[in-house]
Order: structure tokens, then C-alpha cells, then sequence
């Protein structure tokens, strides 16, 4: 095996964490609920039994606010941003294979994900006493005051953690060279496995990508154009612009078809309109994406299987 995934990339774990919104309700406090909905259902009938406590669950949420939203909303972007850009991973889930030619861009995002993400917590802190009001008057006798935590450790439960590995051979070492070598040795064993995974896993996004705008361009069988939307072109685009810093295992036979779906598109994400006003160009590039498609097939055929995966599960 090579050096190129340890000498161009580091892997980082991300962690915005958070106060949760929601609690699970006690038992006891269950009847409360279903005794409610009793009522409600069947009037005439005062003393009605409930289903048995011990063989369900159920939840509350504690408060809801627009700021929390946001918070979570900044960490899921930047999450999926991040995602777009890295490598699949063999450590734990929530851990991405970063290149190298993207560390600084990816720390610069998430910077700002980071002050956004203070920003939201600090406002959040700031009704965080009206939220507790506003639950009150909603969950009535299911409000439980030891489900808020006191502000301040509200406030310190937003912070995110950023985790870097690099395994290359550090400047001064921390450990002795025999057990640097041996837990570089067990780590690159680890790589060796997923190597193939990593170069495959490529060839798949993009065959899924390059699928799903071929089919759009098809017509139907009663010969009418099938709806064609921008972001079926955008992705296409956007994983063509990144695939040469993604390519860190020097993938050529990819690289060759990804160099012809460039010359197709022409690297403009304008030609969603195109695809959609002309006939004849709708033609064209449907054809030669099914080319392009057809020689992902190929390349997928003759590797190993995939364990490793870009979709989330």
C-alpha cells in the first residue's frame, strides 16, 4: 500500500453539542395523559382502565424555540456541507476523511458555523426563563421543574468539539518510536481495508448522481419531457468541481469520466435552462451521460463490494 491517504489527508470529528428539548415521561405521569384522552373519547365513562404503563414509552418536549431550530439547523448544514467535501471514514460514524487541499476551507466554514452557532445559544439563553413559562402553561401537570437545567450549565451545554488526527509522523514525538510505529502499523492496516471501499464509494456517488440526471432527461413513453430540476444539474456540477481535491487516491480511470461529463455540461450549472428550453441539446447530453453511465457501470463491476458509503443511513 501506499502513503497517500497518511500524507494527504487528516480525519476530523465534528460535535455541535446541545441541550436536548425533549424528556421521557414517568410512568406514573402517563396516566395522566391517557386518562385525559379517555375522557375526552368516551365522556359517559368516568372509570375507565388504561393500558398498562410498563409496556410503552412516551416523550415530552420541555421548550421550543425558533433559536433552538436555528442552532440545530446551523450544525445539519454544516454537516452536510462537510460531508459533500470529505472522504468516507473508517473510524467511529461522524468522523470525515478530510484532503488536505481543503483543511483551511473546512476550518474557515467552520469557524463561522461556530459563531453562528454561539450566536443562536447565546439568544436562546437569553428567553430561556419565558421558555420555561411558556412549557409550564402547555404541559400543565406533566411539568417537571428538575427537567431544565440551571442557566448556566444551559448555556455551557452548546459548545462544539472539533477533533483533528493526523496520522503522519509528528515534529517531536509524544511516544516512543516503537509505539508510534506500532499504532501507525495498526492504523494503516485499517486504511489498507478501506482504500478500495474509498475509491469506490466515489465511483458510486457519482454514478448515483450522473443516474438520476440521465433518467430525468429520458421522455416519457408518450414522448413528453419529464420535469428537470436545477439541483438534478447542480449536484452533477458541484461533485465534478470538488472531485479533484476528493481525489486523493488518484483515481484515473474515474478522472477520465469525470473529464468527459465536464466537456459535457461544459462546468456551467446555467445549462439546467438549456436542458429544459432545447430539444436537441436535452438529446445530446442525455445521450452522452448514458455513456458516462455506462462506463461507471463497468468500473463498479470489476472492483470489490462497498462496505463504506457518503449516504447516511
Amino acid at each position: 500500500m501506499s502513503n497517500q491517504i497518511f500524507d494527504n489527508t487528516v480525519c476530523l470529528a465534528v460535535t455541535f453539542h446541545r441541550a436536548g428539548q425533549n424528556r421521557r415521561v414517568r410512568r406514573g405521569d402517563a396516566k395522566v395523559i391517557t386518562q385525559d384522552k379517555d375522557r375526552e373519547e368516551n365522556p359517559d365513562e368516568s372509570d375507565i382502565e388504561g393500558p398498562d404503563q410498563t409496556q410503552f414509552s412516551i416523550g415530552k418536549r420541555i421548550f421550543a424555540s425558533d433559536h433552538w431550530r436555528a442552532a440545530m439547523s446551523i450544525a445539519r448544514k454544516f454537516d452536510t456541507w462537510l460531508h459533500i467535501r470529505s472522504l468516507p471514514c473508517p473510524l467511529k460514524r461522524g468522523t470525515e476523511l478530510i484532503p488536505l487541499t481543503m483543511l483551511d476551507e473546512v476550518y474557515a466554514k467552520l469557524d463561522q458555523a461556530e459563531a453562528g452557532y454561539k450566536i443562536e445559544a447565546g439568544a436562546l439563553l437569553e428567553e430561556y426563563d419565558q421558555l420555561k413559562r411558556e412549557s409550564q402553561e402547555k404541559l400543565k401537570d406533566l411539568y417537571r421543574e428538575e427537567d431544565y437545567p440551571s442557566p448556566q450549565q444551559f448555556r455551557r451545554a452548546f459548545w462544539v468539539e472539533r477533533k483533528l488526527f493526523d496520522f503522519s509522523p509528528p515534529g517531536k514525538m509524544k511516544l516512543s518510536e516503537t509505539m508510534f510505529k506500532q499504532e501507525r502499523d495498526r492504523w494503516r492496516q485499517t486504511f489498507i481495508k478501506a482504500e478500495n471501499e474509498i475509491r469506490l464509494a466515489l465511483r458510486e456517488s457519482m454514478l448515483m448522481l450522473v443516474s438520476h440526471l440521465a433518467e430525468k432527461l429520458q421522455s416519457t413513453p408518450d414522448g413528453k419531457k419529464k420535469v428537470l430540476r436545477d439541483s438534478a444539474v447542480d449536484k452533477v456540477v458541484e461533485f465534478l468541481d470538488l472531485f479533484d481535491k476528493r481525489n486523493v487516491l488518484n483515481d484515473t480511470e474515474l478522472k477520465i469520466l469525470v473529464g468527459r461529463a465536464r466537456r459535457v455540461l461544459d462546468g456551467d450549472i446555467a445549462m439546467a435552462g438549456a436542458l429544459r428550453q432545447d430539444g436537441t441539446v436535452r438529446e445530446i447530453v442525455s445521450r452522452r451521460m448514458e455513456e458516462v453511465k455506462s462506463g461507471l457501470d463497468a468500473l463498479i463491476k470489476s472492483g470489490p463490494a462497498r462496505v463504506i458509503s457518503f449516504d447516511e443511513e
